[in-house]
């Protein structure tokens, strides 16, 4: 039996060895096809920023020509100034002699070229005076033809704050953040001698939203995991209890063997002895004595028999019940004129309602409840009332109230196989009843039998 017990727990060993394993096996693919789908996303992300930032780049050199063409095609036709300044919108505005501010800064910085530039310089490298009027940031393209300047002048504020960053949303990249570069602001980039493009935009891709999509896109995978996981570990649990139902069955069948040989030597070697005693009486006053005692060695064999017979048909599902209307006073009157031992005390009620009961199953409940209470009790009371049997006595009590009712279970101040509480419920349950055990007032057990 201990070798047999032993397999049971490697078995369960086993078991959740093998889910560790599982699960630790399952999470770290998982793991590595996370990390590496985000290497190929970050990837991925970089070629697809890398593009567009080219195609940036050229779309703002398209625009640093564009003052240009249209200022070198207004100098041989400046009859098309008109159609001119509607190609130069939204991005720049072409104007004659205007703004005043700009015309005034052409005219003091011209040196012999015919196409000024004006943009702000850091402080302290203006050399000369600025007008007014002049706004802080300023990008504006001069062209001086006779007597006329032709003003083209980039729109910044447009530029920067609504073309730029719409252009940037088409890039469609989660996490994408831009920013000029340098820390003196527009204006030092507008004093370069580059157009203040690509090459100052510093453009991050963050990893947050990066790891986000990562884990939204393994997500099923992860729950699918988690489930299996998850039903695995219960169908251990549950072969776990299985487990553990079966070694508490087979070590309590094992105890109920070594209380069989016990509980039933006893009887039978009394009777033995006895009978021998008759064969060789030589007191026949004593005669009725010995047949008392071998009768109730008799009457004690034949209660244990009967459990052992009752708990067998019940376990192959052989016990049928068949119900019929019956008296509880009646009932309890007969299974108490059957027992032999220490008086019970009987409260019967008046007018008691008929019960719906198999006979013997009832006359046999009442049988095993007043045996153990004799048997472990100074006094024993059975009282009725509607739809009920009330048994409750003196005794110790019983400490373990959940599992006295399974087979081959026993309180440990009790002697038996542990079968007569089983037959008990499992005679009231058959007859659409229950039993309940209570502490009774003032020590002892109080059992509880209710009829449907």
């Amino acid at each position: 039996m201990q070798k047999q017990s032993s397999n049971l727990r490697n078995r369960l060993r086993a078991l959740w060895l093998w889910w560790s394993f599982s699960a630790l096996l399952m999470l770290s693919l998982w793991a590595l096809s996370l990390h590496e789908r985000a290497q190929i996303l970050r990837s991925n992300r970089q070629i697809a920023l890398q593009a567009n930032l080219r195609e940036l780049e050229s779309r703002f050199a398209a625009l640093d020509d564009l003052p240009r063409v249209l200022l070198s095609s207004l100098q041989q036709q400046p009859e098309r100034l008109a159609e001119l300044q509607n190609r130069a919108l939204p991005f720049a505005s072409l104007q004659k002699n205007s703004p005043a501010w700009a015309v005034q800064m052409a005219q003091e910085r011209q040196e012999g070229e015919e196409l000024v530039v004006l943009r702000p310089l850091p402080p302290g490298y203006e050399l000369k005076s600025i007008p007014l009027e002049t706004p802080p940031l300023y990008l504006a393209y001069c062209l001086r033809r006779q007597q006329d300047w032709y003003i083209c002048e980039l729109d910044l504020d447009y530029l920067f704050r609504k073309w730029l960053p719409e252009h940037l949303k088409r890039f469609e990249l989660s996490g994408l953040r831009w920013e000029l570069s340098e820390r003196a602001g527009l204006s030092t980039l507008l004093a370069g001698a580059q157009p203040p493009f690509p090459q100052y935009l510093e453009v991050h891709l963050e990893d947050r939203m990066l790891l986000q999509e990562n884990l939204a896109m393994h997500l099923t995978g992860l729950i699918a995991i988690l489930l299996v996981l998850g039903s695995s570990a219960a169908s251990i649990r549950l072969a776990a209890r299985g487990i553990a139902k079966e070694l508490e069955f087979t070590e309590a069948r094992g105890r109920f063997m070594n209380m069989a040989s016990h509980e039933l030597r006893t009887p039978i070697a009394t009777i033995k002895m006895y009978a021998d005693i008759l064969q060789h009486a030589s007191q026949p006053d004593k005669l009725e004595q010995y047949h008392r005692v071998i009768g109730r060695q008799a009457d004690r064999l034949h209660h244990l028999v009967e459990n052992l017979l009752e708990a067998g048909a019940l376990e192959r599902g052989q016990r049928t019940f068949h119900l019929q209307e019956l008296n509880l006073n009646e009932l309890v009157e007969e299974a108490v004129a059957h027992a032999e031992g220490s008086p019970v005390q009987l409260e019967l009620a008046s007018d008691l309602p008929h019960v719906q009961a198999d006979r013997t199953a009832t006359l046999q409940v009442l049988a095993n409840l007043i045996h153990n209470g004799q048997r472990y009790a100074q006094q024993l009371q059975i009282r009725t009332q509607p739809n009920q049997i009330i048994v409750s006595d003196r005794g110790p009590g019983i400490r373990d109230k959940k599992r006295v009712f399974e087979p081959y279970q026993r309180d440990s101040q009790e002697k038996g196989f542990g079968l007569g509480l089983s037959v008990v419920r499992s005679f009231m349950q058959g007859q659409g009843g229950r039993v309940e055990l209570d502490d009774n007032p003032g020590g002892g057990s109080r059992f509880t039998l209710t009829f449907a």
